[in-house]
């Protein structure tokens, strides 16, 4: 056998190896039951059971150089492919040009009326590279600026038409607007006219609706179409699964007819001048649509592209003067972007503080109740944003003087909104109710939550960390409550799901992790523990419903930390935006106690609780990294993926924890 030979050979597996791929792959302990060939694990994820395969040794610069050869082949026909449709194209347009000016030179018919030709050479990729080497001479000469702009022009409509997805018939159209009208008022306000109640909204006699219908059917191209196209995918994407399927019963799935849209969306931004209100809607339905779909970071980048936009209109110097259409779109705009912010731990790109005045709001002190309320919580966003992006440890006198600014704000809700919502609300009610309760209790939980890790060493931090665990009670409530109520519980909003999650597992840590607490224990009938299900049936109810993968997920995590009458199992996941979770199966035959140190930055390291997990009433031990924030830990997602992307099969080989903790599962039992 030669050298080569012997390289290429296939390599030995290790003694002893049962494991399937997909264990391996994913470093789990691989259980098959008896009589059965498809292991627990594979089961329970319902993938493909497949033994290992040995790898094959191979020259790893022989395979790349290879690669590197088939690839420069392939480019090189691809440009010679589209050279020479370039030059065909133009080859074929000179006599035809000729042939134009001489006939309508002898004046037997006009120019236009001469048949064309149509060829693959006129495909729409062909067309944006010649756009891209400014060619347009028929002997291939590139053309100067002033003569490039213009011909871009002229080819532009034709390129977003042929480019232009499948837009539904009329009667379909007008059948997804009836099915969704009513979740409209839970959109950001969206103009199709100037006046204030000119908003798809209000829809006074259907005007707002005749409006998208007639532009949806003849699209002029612009940003009014964007915009009505980018409301169309909103009612889209709020279609319960069995109506969409219903109303579309042969077009591909919901995901990729919405990715589709959205695709179109954004080469339509991009190819049309944005120097009008219409863009600045186009940019704000757009964070909305991301963060149904559980996208926060592609949501906050659409946040930025509004506050732009509105910025080079001057909407960020409007007077008392100026319309409260145009003032209500600015306010929009550096609202969503600064809660974003906040939620993912960026800097804002607006530098409005808790000093700015409530004269400033659109309709003044006059304002609803729920603009004011909304006002507020963005002003302190700004407070808490300036404090975490501090590069030095801030003091904690500034998150007091926040904590004083937030309690405050309690005094804008009307004290009935504290009540349950009533059955003869309306769903606008409800929602604007608990969101905005929502988000007042979200802010309350990110002011307080670097400070809830630290309480168990300096008692000085107790207050944030009862403040913290209130609040994620309080933000479970407002979710459950909405969840619950006739007609909302099919309200998307991925983000808000997750949130929801989020205050679960915060809630969860912050129970077994007490001074008070040593064994570790949450009893199911407790307080937190009926918060704990409730919360978990309200997402497996979204993730039932409307398809939703983060409610999914998120129930799935909740279940793994209470359901003791899961089998244990190896088991570990990286939830984004939170940290990596472990859970480990105790060995059967292990007589030890096991020690659970807690770490954080700059604090004592020989602190934590001992858990005595001697067989056989050994209980899993989970092992929870983050950091103090609980907000942006580092992950590797596959593009366009986020929130959605698989928690048990994401990386996170580069993440630097500072906060690592390990407790027994709760125990459930009564």
């Amino acid at each position: 056998m030669s050298d080569r030979q012997a390289k290429q050979a296939a390599k030995r597996m290790r003694l002893g190896t049962k494991s399937c791929a997909e264990c391996r792959r994913r470093k789990v302990r691989c259980v098959f039951s008896p009589g059965n060939s498809v292991c627990q694990n594979c089961v329970l994820h319902s993938t493909a059971c497949t033994a290992q395969q040995p790898r094959a040794q191979v020259d790893e610069a022989e395979c790349d150089r290879a690669t590197l050869r088939q690839r420069v082949n392939q480019l090189e026909g691809l440009v010679k492919s589209l050279a020479g449709s370039v030059h065909a194209t133009a080859a074929a347009s000179e006599p035809l040009a000729q042939a134009k000016s001489t006939v309508a030179a002898r004046g037997n018919a006009p120019a236009q009326d001469l048949p064309t030709t149509s060829n693959a050479s006129d495909a729409p990729l062909i067309n944006l590279f010649r756009d891209a080497l400014l060619i347009s001479d028929a002997d291939g000469r590139v053309q100067d600026d002033d003569g490039s702009d213009a011909a871009l022009g002229t080819r532009r409509p034709s390129l977003l038409t042929s480019l232009q997805p499948n837009i539904p018939d009329e009667a379909t159209i007008r059948s997804v607007l009836a099915m969704t009208r009513k979740y409209w008022c839970t959109w950001p306000a969206c103009y199709y006219g100037s006046e204030p109640h000119q908003t798809f909204q209000v829809n006074r006699d259907a005007e707002g609706e005749e409006y998208l219908v007639r532009v949806l059917s003849h699209p002029p191209l612009d940003t009014a179409f964007c915009k009505s196209l980018l409301w169309f995918v909103l009612c889209l994407q709020q279609l319960p699964a069995d109506s969409f399927r219903h109303l579309f019963p042969q077009r591909c799935s919901k995901q990729d007819m919405l990715a589709s849209y959205l695709a179109y969306c954004r080469i339509m931004l991009a190819s049309v001048p944005q120097d009008n209100l219409d863009a600045v809607q186009c940019h704000i339905l757009g964070f909305k649509l991301y963060i149904n779909m559980g996208m926060p970071q592609k949501a906050w980048a659409c946040t930025r592209s509004a506050i732009s936009t509105a910025t080079l209109l001057g909407l960020n110097r409007l007077d008392a003067a100026a319309k409260e259409s145009h003032r209500i779109i600015w306010l929009l705009s550096w609202e969503t972007e600064r809660q974003l912010s906040l939620i993912l731990g960026y800097p804002s790109a607006v530098q409005t503080t808790t000093k700015t005045p409530f004269g400033s709001l659109p309709m003044g002190l006059e304002a609803p109740v729920v603009y004011r309320i909304l006002y507020a919580l963005a002003l302190v966003y700004g407070d808490v944003i300036n404090r975490d992006q501090d590069g030095a440890n801030p003091s904690y006198a500034t998150t007091v003087n926040i904590d004083e600014n937030v309690r405050a704000l309690r005094s804008l809700f009307p004290v009935e909104w504290w009540s349950p919502c009533d059955a003869s609300d309306s769903i606008s009610d409800a929602y604007q109710r608990e969101s905005a309760k929502f988000l007042y209790f979200l802010l309350v939980k990110l002011v307080h939550l670097p400070y809830m890790l630290k309480s168990v060493y300096d008692a000085r931090y107790e207050h944030s960390r009862q403040s913290v665990l209130e609040a994620a009670r309080e933000q479970i409530r407002c979710y459950v409550r909405l969840r619950n109520f006739p007609g909302a519980e099919i309200l998307i909003c991925e983000l808000m799901d997750f949130q929801a999650f989020h205050a679960g597992m915060v809630l969860i840590i912050g129970a077994l992790y007490m001074p008070d607490n040593p064994g570790g224990t949450l009893h199911v009938f407790s307080e937190d523990g009926i918060l704990i299900e409730s919360l978990i049936a309200s997402l497996r109810q979204m993730a039932t419903l409307l398809e939703c993968r983060v409610a999914e997920q998120g129930a799935g995590v909740l279940e793994l930390l209470v359901d003791t009458q899961r089998p244990p199992e190896d088991v570990e996941l990286l939830v984004p935006y939170f940290g990596k979770l472990r859970i480990r199966k105790p060995m059967p035959d292990s007589q030890q106690s096991i020690g659970a140190p807690s770490t954080c930055s700059g604090m004592s390291t020989d602190t934590g609780h001992m858990y005595d997990l001697a067989a056989p009433s050994a209980r899993p031990v989970v092992e929870l990294s983050t950091n103090v924030f609980m907000t942006g830990v580092p992950a590797q997602f596959k593009q366009g993926s986020e929130l959605r992307q698989d928690w048990f099969g994401v990386s996170d080989v580069d993440a630097c924890y500072d906060w690592q903790h390990s407790w027994t599962r709760m125990d459930l039992a009564p």
